[in-house]
């Protein structure tokens, strides 16, 4: 299968999704030639062919690559922590630095990418700011809105967009996990025990109420005691009278 870059040696996004499953090998031969066709980087290239949801991609290759996830929605980038990506780095890679962590005399810059598996632009930035540089998933689409709003677009709009908005860091990072948006199963309600019917032959004969006596079976013969000696014809004497 060709590679997608000039990086032989490494795996790139769409072998990295073929090995995970999210896309086939067709899939991808025909993406590639899309991207080609048009020059737009592979996952907004499989997003808008309909191949995956950007949802899936992102969260596939960070699983696959265990990387922490960023959302850029309602978040805002210090302008000192923009300048140390230049505008064509940003645009031609698809790269947006999010925050830096400083610890002791040690910076670490947080880098949101579309591809990961790009070892190039993480080695040049890492050696232009002299920092460690961490990669973090961002999806396509906000990826694309960051650089317009930082790189591209008017001082206004930015400007308009920092409104209510609160600066990026660390805790906004996400890790997916293996398993970890399984949902959890329904376990479902115990039924109530069957009340026994009073003709049910496997009823305790001490389950019967005492006050009302014994239970009397269906298709049971009832015996009455016989009437006393004259009570008929009294009756009917007094019938007859009426």
């Amino acid at each position: 299968m060709p590679r997608e870059g000039p990086m032989s040696g490494t795996p790139r996004i769409g072998e990295i999704l073929v090995e995970a499953g999210v896309i086939d090998e067709m899939q991808l031969a025909a993406a590639l030639g899309e991207q080609a066709r048009w020059g737009r980087r592979l996952g907004v290239t499989l997003i808008k062919m309909g191949m995956v949801e950007e949802g899936h991609l992102v969260r596939a290759l960070a699983k696959q690559l265990d990387l922490p996830v960023a959302s850029l929605a309602g978040k805002r980038i210090a302008d000192d922590v923009i300048a140390l990506v230049p505008a064509k780095v940003a645009t031609e890679h698809g790269v947006v630095p999010l925050f830096v962590k400083r610890e002791g005399r040690t910076s670490q810059l947080y880098l949101g990418m579309e591809d990961p598996s790009n070892l190039a632009v993480l080695d040049d930035l890492s050696f232009r700011t002299g920092m460690e540089v961490h990669p973090v998933m961002v999806g396509p689409t906000e990826l694309g809105q960051a650089i317009d709003r930082y790189y591209l677009g008017s001082g206004a709009a930015g400007a308009e967009a920092d409104a209510g908005s609160t600066s990026i860091g660390e805790q906004n990072l996400r890790t997916i996990r293996e398993g970890s948006e399984t949902p959890t199963p329904e376990v479902p309600a115990r039924p109530a025990p069957p009340v026994p019917l009073q003709d049910d032959p496997g009823r305790a004969a001490g389950d019967a109420d005492s006050s009302t006596g014994p239970p009397i079976e269906l298709n049971q013969t009832v015996e009455t005691a016989p009437l006393p000696e004259g009570l008929v014809d009294d009756v009917a004497r007094a019938l007859e009278e009426t």
